[in-house]
């Protein structure tokens, strides 16, 4: 029987992504269940406003094929598509992803506190009301700081990604406030940020990777219809499907933040010892009587 993911432990570089990979291998049905039945009304709105969004690019492509200038008042009007539509799917995309993240997060909390024990898709949801509201909150707000530091020349914003990362675990592991967090994600990090930043790098372009395969057979009959003759309804149908694997595939972006959990968990042990704290804690807790043993054991 293969054992089973132990969170509070140091790790190295690959230890924390074959261990990602492995947590999600052996919680697949028992994580997306609840990812499934929490997410999806995010994902259908997702897909409803893509759709929409979709017909009305697909409308200005067949503009632009008759005029190579489209006039600025006309039905080829930019801001007909960069509206209320393209907001609202921005939207509903950081709701999603902010959702997945959450769950993911509730999982792994009552998961370590259940002694390793999937929780139901019931107690998951439980967790995730509790925290909702803040959760979203504080995602937006570490949404406006990322794209702040992107905007001062870009590698602060690189700089901070794995911060980040780890502050969205806190909040919800620790029930930390967010300027706790905040200041804890930067000691944390300090001496460790290469070995962090490329985990959730390259698990993150596994994800990637994987939702763009998914979108593989809607890119190519959108191709198909760009190159092979004028056929909107191929377009159409291409981005159609686009729309709709890329947003049951944010579902995938579980990966990157089960990582950032193990970063956080390594590095909380390797810095201030909290699993073996706990484990010294729990000592002489569990009464229960092994009879197992030969009595020379005792």
């Amino acid at each position: 029987m293969e054992q089973k993911i132990e969170f509070s432990r140091t790790r190295d570089f690959g230890e924390i992504i074959n261990d990602s990979i492995g947590f999600v291998k052996q919680n697949f049905k028992a994580l997306f269940i609840p990812l499934l039945y929490i997410c999806s009304f995010f994902i259908l709105a997702s897909i409803a406003n893509g759709i929409v969004l979709q017909i009305r690019l697909t409308n200005l492509f067949g503009v632009t094929r008759a005029s190579v200038f489209p006039g600025l008042g006309g039905e080829g009007d930019f801001s007909s598509v960069f509206g209320i539509d393209y907001l609202l799917s921005i939207l509903f995309y950081f709701l999603t992803y902010t959702m997945v993240q959450l769950v993911t997060l509730c999982y792994i909390r009552l998961y370590k506190s259940g002694d390793n024990t999937a929780p139901t898709k019931e107690a998951v949801w439980a967790l995730s009301k509790i925290h909702l509201l803040r959760f979203v909150f504080l995602s937006f707000l570490l949404f406006v700081l990322q794209l702040i530091a992107i905007a001062l020349c870009i590698l602060p914003g690189i700089y901070f990604f794995p911060i980040a990362s780890l502050i969205y675990v806190m909040i919800i592991m620790d029930d930390a406030g967010f300027e706790q967090a905040f200041s804890r994600g930067f000691t944390l990090i300090k001496d460790n940020w290469w070995k962090t930043f490329g985990a959730l790098f390259v698990v993150g372009l596994i994800a990637y990777f994987a939702v763009s395969l998914f979108a593989l057979p809607g890119t190519v009959l959108t191709l198909s219809g760009f190159f092979f003759g004028e056929s909107p309804h191929l377009v159409l149908t291409g981005s159609i499907i686009n729309v709709v694997a890329q947003s049951f595939g944010m579902l995938l972006y579980t990966l990157p933040t089960i990582t950032a959990a193990i970063c956080y968990f390594s590095l909380s042990e390797e810095k201030e010892g909290t699993g073996l704290m706990e484990r010294i804690e729990t000592l002489g807790t569990d009464t229960r009587t092994d009879t197992n043993h030969p009595d020379e054991e005792y």
